[in-house]
């Protein structure tokens, strides 16, 4: 019987530290880093995140989560839910632009021309957003809502790593501040764009 119990305590006390350790991971990773907390936890006290959005900040951002995010600052930008103007034209709209995903926010995206697919007819809403597709797509943005970027050069020394069609982009986020670099004076075009690099993005152009 005694045997029995330690067996049970020994468990017991297993399962405790088991649950702890991943209880910690868990809220770690739904914490924002020290860099990005203040603007994080500002943009949600303003609404602009959507609750999909919260929480995983250092993961990769999905294209259709980024979509997702980009449709909530359309929303509020022009004044709340369903106000978003270029909805009409996506409801006398016939069909699906992309084949691999029904996510309404991916379509006005896509008919805001804020957001384009990847060929083939798909989104490709699960791939990650690389940091070049992050800076073309805020530039749409900010043209979309009548509020064009300043251009810029891009200076960056890795700029023979942006892709032609990206370059205007980052060169637009370079002059006005709303996207930097990584440090040593890159920009590291094709390197994937975080959840919470995506909210502080999205809360600077608001």
């Amino acid at each position: 019987m005694k045997r029995l119990f330690s067996r049970v305590i020994a468990f017991g006390l297993t399962a405790s530290i088991s649950t702890s350790a991943f209880l910690g991971t868990a809220l770690a990773s739904d914490s924002p880093s020290d860099w990005a907390a203040s603007q994080v936890n500002e943009a949600i006290s303003y609404g602009l995140i959507p609750e999909e959005i919260q929480g995983r900040y250092q993961d990769n951002i999905t294209r259709e989560e980024f979509a997702i995010l980009m449709d909530e600052l359309c929303n509020d930008y022009s004044g709340g839910k369903m106000t978003f103007i270029h909805w009409d034209n996506y409801n006398s709209m016939d069909g699906n632009p992309f084949n691999d995903t029904e996510n309404s926010a991916v379509k006005r995206m896509y008919c805001a021309g804020i957001m384009s697919g990847i060929g083939d007819g798909k989104f490709g809403s699960n791939q990650p957003l690389t940091r070049e597709q992050a800076a073309a797509i805020m530039v749409n943005f900010a043209n979309f809502i009548g509020k064009p970027l300043p251009s810029g050069n891009v200076t960056f020394s890795d700029k023979g790593n942006v892709s032609s069609w990206a370059i205007d982009g980052v060169g637009s986020m370079q002059a006005s501040g709303i996207m930097n670099g990584v440090g040593n004076n890159n920009f590291a075009p094709k390197n994937y764009y975080t959840r919470e690099q995506s909210i502080v993005t999205a809360f600077n152009m608001y």
